[in-house]
């Protein structure tokens, strides 16, 4: 890949993989970057060569699929098994005299493959940043950083202040307890490996000071505390604890602490110096019924009954007061990931209302919970899909809590470095505090500049609003203040106008605004001009549409009027549905009628089943009969059954106006996934595509940060519209704000 005449900064070399091997990314979407076919391995690394942000490819021998990717392959992929025992990866090597010019004159790295001018200075390229010697990748989120300049940009990461990447809108934890820095100490505001954890209804704070062998007491607003259990020196003695990894505080102010060093639980009553044997045998470790070996985590029931679960046992023991011998609660004593097993336990939390025991069984890396006096068989409801990062793994659970009002567990996931917020029946956690192992969605760009500048040439988009994906993954979009529908084919964002002229008028060939679009199999269009109260019609390769909907330029509330058309769909049969925004109504046109009739709405705003309030985007089921409407002002998307009955019915929002994962703000757009009947709602002023799941009463956040807008392809700018590709591996969504179209991978 190097000869002697080529500069130093035009040069590449490669590290290549033994045959059999393709690249995995950590996060395919940033990582990505485009897909191409070439005749063979060294024509990939020519490609690879020639892309100055490619720094890793892969390449299929089979299919001669070749792959090209950004970032480090050491810490943001690996090496995994291909279909082609002949596949190969390889990664560009770097040295430091390509990068002798950074922070020169631009006249120093002109035609430099690794650095751009920026402000007549040489710089490193995109998503890079310079460490001293070379312009190493940035880093994705939860790499290790010192300043922001090492994390990634684009997807608006900085260094956070305990020197990760991530977004600035993480949970932040405000200090109650330990100096906060990472050192550990043993004075009154000093912790040092804290495992047990109590709040009591005071908000008093009872932690388990693992290595320093005693319980601090921590209320709130001070840092400094006080010792409750043990001495503060570890030992095996009635007035000290040796490791103290469990505590329990009851109604009166008693502490049940556990010994996971010397084998035992103490209980120190309210106000004593010393602690007296409630469970296991002092300093002896073993697997009887009066004996344990690492207990950990502690509970105590209504009528006294202690619960500690014995960690190298593999199993959690139950002690009724004043008894010398425990009885099994759950697991059998032998590690496994049976039902009837556990692999060393430590958390627990007891649900006495519904006899539920939850165990945090760390080595099955899952949550189980039993039904106490009913069977010794668990059930798993957090994890258990093996050890890992995903939204459905965990890695070493240590602790866990269930709320009393929604059932939703939280799980302390050790080694993730996260809390998990596991919702009841869910099927995978979200993260609540730490970072996650998956990031944010990023879009790639199909349409529109990009950077948020609007425009009118064949490239550009001023105020996206209609979008329709055909089975070919053409993208058709209604460019609304440009007066056109724009066609772009997969990998160029350069379009052709095949509807409207591109300036904005009320003839024929014109569009006014371009609201809505829907294109049929015959690749006619229907294009709803809501200046005009229109709905065109272009049939394939037409220089002109013809009127099949409303009265052109005029506004009315009329069988033959429209006032502010947007979302356009068309059936089998050629009827036409068209949301008539301000009309607040849906009306359905027969072909070749003059009148339409009503659909959805009642034509008077308001929020009853009956009633619709500005209603924008439309999405039909026909198979099913079902119309689903984006009715904007009520922040609700309703059902229809049509032919049935003129009562919609809520299936997202309707809660109010607002952000919350239940509630929506002025919905644009709606597309239902023909696979899993999930809703992808355009959530205008939450800057968000939110995925509402058939039956959910709340949705997950899909693409966006709620509240937050912005250019880079992590956010949006008043999302408009969304649409699924046919096979539903990519979601599509209008931009509006950003005048774009970004693409997203369905995961």
């Amino acid at each position: 890949m190097h000869g002697q005449s080529i500069p130093i900064d035009w040069q590449s070399s490669m590290n290549l993989s033994s045959p059999g091997f393709q690249f995995s990314s950590v996060n395919y979407q940033a990582l990505f970057l485009s897909q191409i076919n070439t005749k063979s391995l060294f024509s990939c690394a020519q490609t690879c060569h020639s892309n100055g942000n490619c720094r890793i490819f892969d390449f299929n021998d089979q299919s001669l699929q070749c792959r090209l990717f950004q970032g480090n392959i050491i810490t943001m992929g690996s090496l995994v098994a291909s279909s082609s025992p002949q596949s190969r990866v390889g990664s560009k090597k770097y040295n430091a005299e390509q990068f002798l010019n950074h922070g020169q004159s631009c006249s120093l790295c002109e035609g430099s493959r690794y650095m751009r001018c920026i402000n007549n200075t040489c710089h490193c390229e995109m998503n890079t940043y310079f460490d001293g010697l070379i312009c190493q990748s940035q880093k994705l989120l939860g790499g290790e950083c010192m300043n922001s300049t090492e994390c990634r940009s684009d997807l608006n990461y900085t260094c956070l202040p305990r020197q990760q990447c991530g977004p600035s809108t993480f949970q932040i934890g405000v200090l109650v307890g330990g100096y906060g820095n990472g050192t550990a100490g043993n004075s009154l505001n000093a912790l040092y490996y804290p495992i047990g954890l109590y709040v009591n209804i005071n908000e008093t704070i009872y932690v388990g000071d693992l290595m320093n062998g005693r319980v601090i007491r921590l209320h709130q607003g001070s840092l400094v505390g006080s010792i409750v259990a043990g001495s503060g020196t570890p030992g095996a003695t009635n007035t000290q604890l040796g490791a103290a990894s469990g505590v329990y505080v009851d109604a009166s102010h008693n502490i049940y602490a556990s010994d996971s060093l010397y084998n035992r639980v103490m209980l120190w009553s309210k106000n004593a110096t010393s602690g007296s044997l409630v469970a296991g045998t002092s300093s002896v470790s073993g697997n009887t019924a009066s004996t344990l070996s690492g207990p950990s985590g502690i509970v105590v029931d209504s009528l006294g009954n202690l619960y500690v679960s014995d960690y190298y046992n593999h199993r959690v023991m139950k002690w009724a007061p004043n008894a010398s011998n425990g009885s099994y609660a759950a697991g059998n004593g032998t590690a496994g990931n049976s039902p009837q097993q556990l692999n060393l336990p430590i958390g627990i939390y007891l649900d006495e209302f519904n006899s539920y025991l939850y165990v945090a069984d760390s080595n099955n890396h899952r949550i189980q919970r039993f039904r106490l006096g009913i069977s010794m068989n668990g059930t798993t409801v957090a994890g258990g899909n093996g050890q890992g990062s995903a939204s459905n793994q965990l890695d070493t659970p240590y602790g866990m809590y269930v709320s009393n009002k929604t059932g939703a567990l939280y799980i302390a996931d050790y080694n993730n470095h996260r809390v998990q917020q596991w919702n009841l029946g869910a099927t995978y956690g979200k993260t609540l505090a730490g970072v996650a192992a998956s990031t944010f969605q990023i879009g790639v760009l199909v349409g529109g500049y990009g950077n948020g500048t609007a425009g009118n040439s064949l490239n550009a988009l001023y105020y996206p609003i209609g979008l329709y994906v055909n089975i070919n993954e053409t993208i058709y979009v209604g460019d609304l203040m440009n007066g056109r529908v724009i066609k772009l084919h997969q990998g160029s964002l350069v379009g052709s106008i095949v509807a409207g002229s591109g300036t904005p008028g009320a003839s024929n060939t014109q569009l006014g605004a371009a609201s809505g679009i829907y294109v049929d199999a015959s690749r006619n269009i229907y294009a709803s001009d809501s200046l005009y109260n229109r709905v065109m019609l272009w049939s394939k390769n037409a220089t002109s549409g013809s009127l099949v909907a409303g009265t052109s330029t005029v506004s009315g509330n009329t069988a033959s009027t429209l006032n502010g058309p947007s979302g356009v769909v068309v059936d089998s049969l050629g009827n036409l549905y068209v949301s008539d925004y301000y009309n607040h109504r849906v009306m359905k046109w027969a072909p070749n009628a003059s009148n339409g009739s009503y659909a959805a709405g009642n034509g008077t705003a308001g929020n009853s089943p009956q009633q619709l309030n500005l209603p924008i985007g439309i999405y039909l089921d026909e198979f099913n009969s079902y119309l689903y409407v984006a009715d904007s002002n009520n922040h609700r998307i309703q059902r229809f059954q049509l032919g049935i009955s003129m009562n919609g019915i809520t299936v997202a929002g309707g809660n109010g106006q607002g952000s919350a994962s239940n509630q929506l703000d002025t919905p644009y757009g709606v597309y239902v996934s023909n696979k899993t009947g999930a809703l992808y709602i355009a959530d205008y002023n939450n800057h968000r595509v939110q995925q509402w799941n058939l039956g959910a009463t709340y949705a997950l956040t899909m693409i966006g940060v709620t509240g937050n807008s912005g250019t880079n392809l992590m956010l949006l700018n008043n999302p408009s519209n969304t649409f699924l590709n046919h096979n539903e591996t990519y979601l599509y969504v209008n931009d509006r704000s950003n005048n774009r179209v970004l693409r997203f991978t369905m995961t």
